[in-house]
């Protein structure tokens, strides 16, 4: 038995961009999402590079809302959030 699935909405957050349109893009033209750290000091790690993902709360979120959830819970809202739109 074959189930059918439907996609409704798309959201992302990540490395290679914060929406569907500039990940997209940014994968078909072959960018890496991988650079020198930049939000946290890496002086004391022996690895310099990471994929970090450039990403605002306060564009998603209220200011007590930010405060009370963690980083990766605000990534996955914000994409629920823009499949949701």
């Amino acid at each position: 038995m074959k189930r059918r699935v439907a996609v409704t909405g798309l959201g992302i957050i990540s490395p290679c961009g914060n929406q569907i349109d500039d990940f997209s893009l940014n994968l078909t033209a072959g960018k890496s999402g991988v650079r020198r750290i930049s939000l946290a000091n890496s002086s004391l790690l022996s690895v310099k590079i990471a994929a970090e993902v450039d990403f605002d709360p306060h564009d998603y979120f209220m200011k007590k809302q930010v405060s009370r959830l963690d980083r990766v819970n605000q990534f996955a809202l914000a994409a629920a959030s823009q499949a949701w739109k």
